[in-house]
């Protein structure tokens, strides 16, 4: 049971290294202590610790999609997020480099899968995003993805040999120097960002595209000296 609870906290930290909160710490420290959780576990122990760890994770993180769809399509959105999230439990996480090496390769790959599937797929929740504010220097080279990936295995790695901390102090360090040296040049533009909003809260806005392409129609400024308008995914 003590385990059952190290899950639900693990899945926890990891929200909190998400907005509101923003604290990326967190990220390693719940990444770090679901790597010790499922390493030498049997399948079936593994699923159950990941399963409980997705929940914890996807369903305050998803709690915002509730608002304009109601309780129950977010409490399905968790649940298929938090099952996919508990594939990890397929990759035979050991205690050791190489373990550590497989889980954080094995929890990329699944963020890779859920940005692709199922329906085209669902990228929130990706643990790269939340090191902006620390590994900011790296996201130009390796992208989201390479940060997850060195989030993930530094966490895991730190479990498996302490003494690696000096890596991860080491990493940090670098961020201090920007490698992104360009400098704006040419002219600004002036942008316009339109919300037209939807005639209801709910998915039936879908059925009003008329309604909802107006909304948006009126919403935009007819003499502007804007030099691009923005329009939500949906508004026509």
């Amino acid at each position: 049971m003590k385990k059952f609870g190290l899950a639900i906290a693990s899945g926890l930290l990891l929200f909190a290294a998400f907005p509101p909160f923003t604290l990326w710490p967190a990220a390693f420290l719940g990444a770090g202590l679901l790597f010790f959780l499922l390493a030498d576990e049997k399948l079936s122990r593994r699923f159950l610790l990941a399963l409980l760890a997705g929940g914890a994770f996807f369903a305050p993180l998803l709690h915002w999609s509730s608002i304009y769809v109601g309780a129950l399509p977010w409490l399905i959105l968790a649940l298929g997020e938090s099952l996919l999230f508990s594939l990890i439990a397929l990759a035979p996480i050991k205690r050791g480099i190489y373990g550590a090496i497989l889980f954080a390769s094995s929890f990329t790959l699944i963020e890779l899968l859920r940005m692709k599937a199922p329906f085209g797929g669902f990228g929130w929740g990706r643990i790269g995003f939340t090191q902006v504010d620390s590994l900011q220097v790296f996201y130009p080279i390796i992208g989201v993805v390479g940060v997850s990936f060195i989030v993930l295995s530094l966490s895991a790695l730190v479990i498996v040999r302490p003494r690696l901390l000096f890596v991860l102090i080491s990493i940090f360090a670098l961020s201090f120097f920007d490698v992104n040296q360009n400098t704006p040049s040419g002219k600004s533009l002036k942008i316009v960002a339109v919300q037209g909003s939807v005639p209801q809260l709910g998915l039936e806005f879908n059925q009003r595209a008329l309604a909802v392409l107006n909304n948006h129609i009126d919403a935009t400024p007819k003499r502007s000296s804007a030099d691009l308008v923005i329009w939500p995914e949906n508004a026509s």
